[in-house]
């Protein structure tokens, strides 16, 4: 497998390729941390085997990897636990989180009919982010049974294992931890001790241990030298149990940091524990609410907005850096950057979002702001985009004013760019990340287009109207350069969007399966374009039902056309799925997101964290180097669940866009507060019934929205609407329907019937994973977890033959029927059905469909066969 990576090198994040061997597709080359579909739901399901967690504290500039098997990976050593008479390694996979969104980490071993439950969670000394971070670990014996048992607990720090973990050596923040920590002098200790409730290597204090009168009648010994370590051997008799707690500084402390060492000694468990989850119970509460009658949504939409503060650091100079986490990408990426502050705004923290804008702008030696910092190819427009968005959703023209001289040089780079490109557009660029291409990025203009719009939106904001219509004429220019250039290459692709704008077989799937239309409305959703390029790679990308990272979506079509071997150098990709989600989105195609937001549920952690890439197809499920939490993945799952509750596109707003069906059962509530909109403040709930649900709305507006709609459940039909006492009228939208509001709209009473009662739910979703993952059904859909229309397939993959030959098709997941012609024309319901193998006794071409009796129909599929001349 090559996985990518981003290393910190010179101060500069670099990509790089790190070669790693596993197995790919359905092999396995790592032991199994679960063995049965019962084993794992005996627990809350964890889709990682080999999971990372991260305790962390918001801005703090580092985080402790709470490692697979329970082991503490701090910055310069771990900890490890041992329990049970026998003192066996600790090796805990599942994990939990305090109120299942609150960063105080549980999980349980057993031994000997004795539960070791630990508790561990991170924070700062005064909960001030500078400060030495100190992990709280707490573990407690508990003997449920009806007989005395011999039982200990050992703890030892000692250098780092190799099996996935991060060395946090190689990349240490010196402006925090040289605070407490003399590296030379600790890389040279080579021995160390045990004594008085603190254990020490060479001159550094490692961890601090239980001493106190709770524990004076047991058995305590101490492990000498370079590791060591404590060991409390007890006897627990029955229903009894015994606690014991420690300590751990993310970095060893130097034995002349004495005030440092006196907070480590002075912070109690029971203290920092209480006023740890009252702090993230504030952050919490600060935020736009969203309430949902579905634990699994609604705790992972919490725990992002945890993740995403803790990946926060305070800086040498003070000021923030959002970074991805405190592991592998502690570092600053300016696409991943700009969706947090855009999510910031949406959940009504503008402050945090003005501080991560802070990080893009560029100022001399005398705090001037000087024009805005340029990391990568594509953040010319992702700069613009995540400061237009800003004053969209804050109206602070004091903020425009001071960024628009710089937005006036940000243009001039641009336009001396392009004018020097032959295509006139951003220029070629080669394989810095994601789409992996050396040319013209079709993103670079979609990001581009996208951060003009905010130019032109500020500057006639600002009333600089001569200066707009100088961006604005610039944009038009771009617009029909970059629309060229697309309709060129498109016209190969069969109006598929490929990851580059010069030849359509390179690069990989990213934003350009976006079709263009989200973040940035630069296609409209229902081009052909964008149906084709979404078509396409759900066809070809989709497997465990999310996105994969791999060879674009039109070359493995040509190559499945073809017959040709399917590279397998792909790999499961989280939030790369959103991508395509949030065109499904606003396209109307409410079914696809609830079944593909479960999905994306179905491969979180079960501390709700979720991953990049680095997992192969239906393998091992483990990330390797790419460990988690990652907090770009958090962003765009609240991003995602913002949107389909409220959202905006251009002067309309959209209401409910998409609900599952099991959140407005008769007698359930969605509830969502304080929701920031580009036109002010809304909150609204809806309170499902019998046959319908009642809606009131409070908004705010700093202006009224052009039009305001209500989407409509796809599985309800309306019997009747009213809109403050009023009937109102169901328009049809392409793929849903909809009702139109008034901008000072208050209730809405819907009276309906339920069409259909689709079974999904994040628990379906587990199930419909499990059952493929350990029972590997025959004719399974392997690309989907839910029941998706597929094209078919050939049970005889060959397409090349002598003779004669019977093809046979099946669908994959075995539902629906096949529609096929073998004269070119397109399948449909009027085309012949597939009922028996289709002989055939020279060259062919079978295109074929599969429709469901609702209707629901697959793409096309292209079969061609050739006979071997004699």
């Amino acid at each position: 497998m090559v996985l990518w990576t981003k290393i910190k090198q010179n101060g500069i994040y670099q990509i790089i390729l790190l070669a790693m061997t596993v197995s790919l597709g359905f092999g396995q080359t790592l032991p199994q941390e679960a063995s049965s579909i019962q084993e794992e739901l005996s627990e809350p399901f964890c889709y990682f085997l080999f999971p990372s967690d991260e305790l962390g504290f918001k801005d703090c500039p580092h985080g402790t990897q709470l490692t697979h098997d329970g082991a503490f990976n701090a910055g310069l050593g771990e900890l490890d636990l041992f329990i049970g008479s026998s003192l066996k390694p600790v090796h805990k996979r599942v994990k939990t989180m305090y109120k299942d969104y609150i960063p105080v980490f549980n999980y349980i071993d057993a031994d000997d009919g004795v539960l070791y439950e630990i508790q561990a969670f991170g924070t700062p000394y005064d909960l001030k982010p500078m400060n030495i971070m100190i992990n709280f670990i707490r573990i407690t014996a508990k003997n449920p049974t009806n007989k005395t048992i011999n039982s200990a607990i050992k703890a030892q720090f000692g250098n780092r294992k190799n099996d996935f973990r991060f060395d946090f050596g190689t990349i240490l923040h010196g402006y925090y931890t040289n605070q407490f920590v003399q590296r030379e002098s600790f890389d040279k200790a080579g021995d160390g001790y045990a004594a008085d409730g603190q254990a020490w290597r060479g001159e550094h204090l490692v961890f601090m241990y239980d001493n106190s009168d709770q524990v004076k009648d047991v058995n305590i010994s101490l492990t000498q030298g370079k590791d060591p370590g404590v060991t409390y051997r007890f006897v627990l008799p029955p229903n009894a149990s015994r606690t014991i707690q420690l300590k751990m500084p993310f970095v060893p402390v130097h034995k002349e940091r004495k005030e440092v060492l006196r907070q480590i000694n002075d912070a109690g468990y029971v203290d920092y524990l209480s006023r740890t989850i009252n702090f993230w119970e504030e952050e919490l509460g600060k935020c736009t609410l969203i309430e949902l009658p579905d634990p699994k949504v609604s705790n992972v939409n919490k725990a992002s907005m945890v993740y995403m503060l803790m990946a926060r650091s305070v800086l040498a100079d003070g000021s923030y850096g959002q970074h991805v986490n405190k592991i592998q990408y502690d570092g600053f990426f300016s696409r991943d950057a700009a969706y947090f502050a855009r999510v910031y705004n949406m959940y009504n923290r503008p402050e945090i979002a003005r501080e991560v804008l802070d990080h893009f702008i560029n100022y001399d030696k005398d705090g001037k702001a000087v024009g805005f910092h340029s990391f990568y190819p594509d953040d010319w427009g992702q700069v613009l985009w995540t400061m237009g968005a800003h004053f969209r959703a804050t109206n602070d023209i004091k903020f425009a004013r001071f960024i628009f001289p710089l937005i006036r040089g940000h243009f001039d780079k641009l336009t001396k760019l392009c004018n020097e490109d032959p295509l006139k557009l951003w220029p070629i660029a080669g394989p810095y990340d994601n789409e992996a291409i050396t040319g013209h990025y079709t993103a670079h203009s979609f990001w581009i287009l996208l951060g003009m719009k905010q130019a032109i939106h500020i500057a006639n904001e600002l009333g600089e109207k001569e200066q707009a219509a100088s961006f604005q004429s610039f944009y038009d220019e771009y617009y029909a350069a970059f629309m060229k250039a697309l309709g060129a290459i498109t016209a190969k692709t069969g109006g598929y969007i490929p990851p580059g704008l010069d030849a359509p077989e390179q690069g990989r799937d990213w934003d350009n399966s976006t079709g263009g239309v989200y973040p940035f409305e630069v296609i409209e959703p229902f081009d052909p374009m964008v149906t084709t390029t979404i078509q396409l790679t759900r066809n070809n990308k989709y497997y465990e039902g999310i996105m994969t990272y791999g060879p674009n979506a039109w070359l493995l079509d040509q190559q499945n056309n073809r017959g040709e071997p399917i590279s397998s150098e792909y790999w499961l990709h989280h939030y790369q799925t959103f991508n395509v989600v949030e065109t499904l989105l606003t396209r109307g195609q409410q079914r696809e997101v609830i079944e593909d937001m479960y999905s994306i549920l179905a491969h979180t952690g079960s501390t709700h964290c979720g991953f990049e890439f680095g997992i192969s197809p239906w393998g091992d499920r483990n990330p390797y180097g790419n460990y988690t939490p990652h907090g770009w993945f958090a962003a765009r799952f609240r991003e995602l669940l913002r949107n389909m509750l409220v959202r905006e596109v251009k002067d309309t707003l959209h209401l409910a866009s998409a609900i599952a069906p099991k959140w407005i059962e008769p007698g359930k509530t969605i509830h969502l507060k304080d929701a920031v909109t580009d036109f002010g403040i809304l909150s609204y709930t809806i309170k499902a019934r019998e046959n319908g649900a009642d809606v009131e709305i409070q908004s705010s507006w700093r202006k009224n929205p052009e039009k305001i709609l209500f989407h409509i459940p796809w599985f309800v039909k309306v019997v009747n609407v009213e809109v403050d006492g009023r009937n109102a009228k169901v328009l049809q939208l392409p793929n849903d329907q909809a009702i139109e509001l008034p901008a000072q709209v208050k209730n809405i009473n819907f009276k309906w019937s339920w069409k259909e009662r689709p079974d999904l739910s994040y628990e379906k979703a587990v199930e419909l994973y499990l059952d493929k993952y350990y029972n590997r059904p025959e004719h399974a859909d392997y690309s989907y977890l839910f029941p998706t229309p597929r094209p078919p397939k050939l049970t005889d993959d060959r397409r090349v033959f002598s003779d004669s030959r019977k093809v046979e098709m099946y669908i994959p997941g075995e539902i629906g029927k096949i529609y096929y012609t073998l004269n070119g024309d397109e399948p449909s319901e009027k085309t012949s059905v597939y009922e028996k193998p289709i002989t055939i006794d020279s060259d062919a071409t079978i295109k074929a469909i599969t429709i469901w009796e609702d209707g629901r129909k697959s793409g096309p599929v292209l079969f061609t066969l050739r006979k071997l001349k004699q």
